[in-house]
């Protein structure tokens, strides 16, 4: 017996076709659209059309663009978010203090989305901002938010996770993850260098829900590794992170 579908499948596919749009695919044909979203040319079209009509999306004669009205929609979620007006202040000033750009993220497996990016003078080459996703097992972010999960949702998480390599640091064994994880957890940060970038390390601290014990996102701070080694992050980083995660535990009580 097959099982009943209750979702609305024109929506569902309006949602992948906005999905597809990203920093790789910022413009696309119909053929495009269609190829990257696993829809037909047909219902690519129509869609795209009922964007451009709405707003959310321009068409310059060759290739659909979105449009900034696309903001609305993510935005609107995120500005409702304790976690974001709390934090993102939180998240300017420990990027001023240590002039290393400062983040904040949340779980949603298999990938961590990025929900607080506060710049410093010293640029780093990983393009991100809020809304982004990356694969969590290639973020001391993600990293940290996996070991506080039960072991039922971590098996869900194995299931789904990609085990795509971006440099030769990058892990793609569940054996080498789920003990990157285990670490994780148990000593209350995670430090991980060359994983996402050659060039690129992230230190991070859970930021908990203090009544439930249980972390709800995670504080980074990325730093070149030709600037800062690792017993310099120990040393610098990680101390002023644990205040800043605690200012904003305290702050969502």
């Amino acid at each position: 017996m097959t099982s009943r579908r209750t979702g609305v499948q024109s929506f569902e596919r309006g949602l992948a076709l906005l999905r597809a749009f990203g920093a790789e695919r910022t413009a696309m044909t119909t053929a495009e659209a269609a190829s990257a979203a696993g829809l037909t040319r047909a219902a690519a079209r129509r869609l795209l059309m009922t964007l451009q009509e709405q707003g959310y999306a321009q068409f310059d004669g060759k290739r659909y663009t979105l449009t900034p009205r696309v903001l609305e929609l993510g935005f609107a979620w995120l500005s409702a978010q304790p976690l974001f007006g709390v934090g993102e202040p939180v998240a300017k000033q420990l990027a001023e203090r240590l002039n290393e750009t400062v983040s904040i993220g949340t779980l949603d497996i298999p990938d961590v989305v990025y929900l607080v990016r506060a710049l410093s003078s010293r640029a780093l080459h990983l393009r991100v901002g809020p809304g982004t996703r990356i694969p969590a097992h290639t973020s001391s972010m993600g990293l940290i938010l996996l070991g506080s999960l039960e072991p039922a949702q971590l098996d869900a998480f194995f299931k789904q996770w990609p085990r795509r390599r971006y440099t030769d640091r990058t892990p793609v064994e569940e054996g080498e993850v789920r003990a990157l994880i285990e670490a994780a957890g148990r000593d209350g940060y995670c430090y991980l260098r060359g994983v996402m970038e050659d060039s690129i390390a992230g230190l991070s601290v859970p930021v908990r829900d203090r009544a439930k014990g249980r972390a709800i996102a995670a504080l980074n701070v990325s730093t070149s590794l030709q600037r800062t080694s690792p017993e310099e992050a120990f040393a610098k980083l990680l101390p002023e992170m644990r205040a800043a995660a605690q200012s904003i535990e305290a702050a969502l009580r």
